[in-house]
């Protein structure tokens, strides 16, 4: 599992919200805001083994969460950064209710694959959890 490195998400979330190499105090910290409420939100509802670590810097690593799930993290990162009242590039805001639906939609993925993941290290991919069994115990 590798970790997300979250300068270029930084550099994304500053390009979405036009805020490019302006330096902004205000955005990095609701930047490291919003990473840790989107990592507090999958912390809580994808009942992950190990918690995510929290960031206090933009410069951190996500530590415990697979760089495949950036984009689950990204969606958070833009929905609580719209609820801080950072201003999105023009047009964008009216994405916010997509935005919020996209993170919690990864969430479940994210949960549902890692339970997959469970099952198959467990040795408990079987008949009985997989599509062909059914459930069915023969």
């Amino acid at each position: 599992m590798a970790d997300i490195s979250l300068r270029g998400v930084y550099d994304s979330a500053q390009r979405a919200f036009q805020k490019d190499g302006s330096g902004s105090a205000r955005f990095e910290q609701d930047f490291i805001n919003a990473v840790n409420r989107s990592i507090n939100c999958i912390n809580r509802d994808a009942d992950l083994e190990t918690s995510i670590t929290r960031v206090t810097d933009a410069d951190d690593d996500v530590t415990g969460l697979d760089v495949r799930y950036e984009d689950v993290l990204f969606e958070g990162i833009v929905y609580f950064l719209m609820k801080a009242g950072q201003k999105p590039a023009k047009g964008f805001e009216r994405h916010l209710s997509h935005v919020k639906n996209a993170f919690w939609a990864g969430i479940d993925s994210l949960m549902c694959d890692l339970r997959h993941d469970q099952q198959d290290t467990n040795g408990t991919a079987d008949d009985t959890y997989d599509i062909i069994g059914l459930g069915h115990l023969g």
